[in-house]
């Protein structure tokens, strides 16, 4: 077990005797203060090269002690460390140095460009009534504001996303954003479909399998399991965006659809795979997608396999 310390505080970190024979020679060593110079002589090297994340880093105690699982480990050069204790100050140290440390010069990333996602609204429908959908059917996205417009979401990236909410022009072959892009910020952003989930030609979805509010906090017997709604997201695609472009988005800017909206191919996304496409039509004063095609069951296909660049 080495001890060390900082002008930041202490930390307590352990390798394997088996793996460094040479610095277990030393702990064992009757005399601490010697037992101590000779590790700290063995250790010269890492001490040299964590001083300037850890300044006055120093050896203040080594011994060998019984082999005890450390809640952090990682491998360097091949040799097994274990992180037993560390101060907080210790630790807000070595994150801001790494930190630091990381930042990479993103400037020749500028041009690369990233497709957009557009969600006009998310429906929750029970899977019999996911499943009895076919080309036809339309599901109902809410209603349009004047002049044709409807709120929705924007998303870019993959894993930790840029969100943004913006409007929809249905006449136009562009979408308004209302916010500059933010991290994860807009995630859940209300996209306005608290209307009838569905208008169907051929099948028709009960008024309430489409309602946006969370179903009362009653127990579900397990036969009853099939009753569970799912969130389905009604998507198109944005146009391909540089990322200096994006960096640039603000509140008032405008991002070009990859074809107007009205030609734009519709899916319906049900937890990352896509179970329907479709087009846009406008039923009264509602935003809705007339299903042109369909998934058969188990055959349902990723969003983003086909739409990757």
């Amino acid at each position: 077990m080495l001890d060390f310390s900082c002008m930041h505080g202490h930390l307590q970190v352990s390798v394997p005797v088996s793996a460094w024979p040479a610095l277990g020679m030393a702990a064992r060593l009757a005399d601490a203060a010697l037992a101590r110079e000779v590790a700290e002589t063995l250790l010269a090297g890492p001490l040299a090269a964590a001083a300037p994340m850890l300044p006055g880093l120093a050896l203040s105690g080594v011994a060998v002690r019984l082999a005890v699982q450390a809640p952090l480990e990682w491998i360097y050069g091949g040799l097994r460390i274990g992180l037993h204790a560390i101060d907080g100050t210790v630790a807000a140290r070595l994150q801001a140095s790494l930190a630091q440390s990381a930042q990479a010069d993103g400037a020749p990333l500028a041009a690369l460009r990233l497709p957009g996602t557009v969600r006009l609204a998310t429906r929750r429908l029970a899977p019999a009534d996911l499943a009895t959908l076919a080309a036809g059917d339309v599901v109902l996205c809410g209603t349009l504001a004047a002049g044709r417009r409807r709120p929705c979401h924007l998303s870019f990236g993959l894993g930790t996303t840029m969100h943004i909410p913006a409007e929809l022009d249905l006449d136009d072959s562009e979408i308004a954003l209302h916010a500059a892009p933010q991290a994860d910020a807009f995630a859940d952003l209300d996209d306005g479909s608290g209307e009838p989930a569905s208008a169907s030609a051929g099948a028709e979805i009960p008024e309430d399998a489409g309602s946006e509010a969370a179903p009362p906090a009653t127990p579900l017997p397990l036969a009853d399991i099939g009753g569970i709604r799912v969130p389905v997201a009604i998507e198109i695609d944005t146009a391909h965006i540089r990322l200096d472009e994006l960096a640039a988005l603000d509140a008032g800017s405008v991002v070009p659809l990859a074809v107007p909206a009205r030609d734009a191919t519709v899916r319906l996304v049900c937890h990352g795979q896509v179970v329907g496409t479709g087009r846009l039509v406008v039923i009264g004063e509602n935003l809705g997608v007339r299903i042109a095609h369909t998934a058969e069951a188990g055959s349902a296909a990723s969003p983003t396999a086909a739409d990757a660049p």
